[in-house]
């Protein structure tokens, strides 16, 4: 879907991987997380993780920050830059995607429920 959205408003949103989109959401959502919590979330090695990060933080999406409970650990926050794009993305997802789901019979939207979340145990079983 989010490809979908980036299609239709390349002006915006355009030249982001998929991993950048689903880290800036992430980290844009939860206001500020530590780099294990983006390699647990979205399963990713630290490698990947920390290349993916480092280059949003070069690019002024996200910072990092000492945390001021301990400083060994390092908080990835959300700049005003991401917080914007966030917003957009969600202007376009109301705008195309709710649409279509609203548009659905109640039994589909259940059948489509039960049908992802079969998906979604199979993956987390085959993935732990």
């Amino acid at each position: 879907m989010k490809r979908f959205i980036l299609l239709k408003d390349k002006r915006q949103l355009a030249g982001f991987t998929m991993n950048q989109l689903d880290i800036m959401y992430y980290v844009g959502t939860s206001g500020g997380v530590m780099l294990g919590d983006i390699i647990r979330h979205f399963r990713m090695s630290r490698s990947s993780a920390t290349q993916t990060v480092a280059r949003l933080v070069r690019c002024g999406y996200l910072t990092k920050k000492i945390s001021d409970g301990d400083r060994r650990v390092v908080v990835i926050e959300p700049t005003e830059k991401l917080k914007e794009i966030n917003s957009s993305v969600l202007a376009l997802e109301k705008k195309y995607i709710v649409p279509i789901f609203d548009a659905l019979p109640q039994e589909d939207k259940a059948a489509m429920h039960k049908v992802l979340n079969k998906i979604y145990g199979g993956l987390s079983e085959r993935l732990s």
